[in-house]
């Protein structure tokens, strides 16, 4: 749970590697070895949001990786515990990941902005991690667990989690599209 966390994919698809093999020199049948597995990644009691799936697709990374200081329409969060709040908030993904179990809570404001999460404390999700290791883990936790039938602490499937995620970043990304190429066309209308 602390290698995805941290982003440490390739570290995390080590140690699924031993606790597979721990799994299958105890574990009688494929179905045992799935239950064993989840349970050494996954302990019963450990709170649903740390579930390694769930987390693994929490941690995208900040939107401020693509828009810069540019201010887009989208999600923004407030963070009381670092001192994001007033004209300071942060995205849906540094809310997720690096405001994780802070008072933070979404802006009733104009959700106009950029994230600010890199200004107030040290930012988690400007750096995505190796992408390749994270895909391979992602689909080894799903084939290989039983991850994927655990809810959040929300009580949401992954698979509603991942809709919601893609379309909302799919508005965010399309719109800041659409400014960046109106932006540019004013600035060459300006230059004639």
């Amino acid at each position: 749970m602390l290698a995805v966390s941290g982003r440490a994919y390739q570290a995390a698809l080590v140690l699924f590697d031993v606790i597979h093999r721990v799994a299958l020199e105890s574990a009688l049948d494929a179905e045992s070895v799935r239950r064993a597995v989840t349970q050494m990644i996954f302990p019963r009691g450990s709170n649903p949001d740390d579930s390694p799936l769930h987390v693994l697709c929490y941690n995208d990374t900040c939107s401020f990786t693509w828009t810069g200081a540019e201010h887009i329409n989208q999600d923004i969060f407030e963070c009381r515990t670092c001192g994001l709040t007033g004209s300071l908030c942060c995205c849906t993904e540094c809310a997720r990941v690096c405001h994780k179990g802070h008072d933070c809570k979404l802006k009733k404001t104009s959700p106009t902005a950029y994230c600010d999460c890199w200004e107030k404390c040290k930012c988690k999700a400007l750096k995505s991690g190796h992408q390749t290791a994270r895909f391979d883990l992602l689909s080894r936790l799903i084939t290989e667990t039983d991850l994927v039938n655990i809810a959040n602490g929300r009580g949401e499937n992954l698979l509603l989690f991942l809709v919601q995620t893609v379309g909302r970043q799919v508005t965010e990304q399309k719109q800041w599209s659409r400014s960046r190429s109106t932006s540019s066309a004013r600035k060459n209308t300006c230059r004639s």
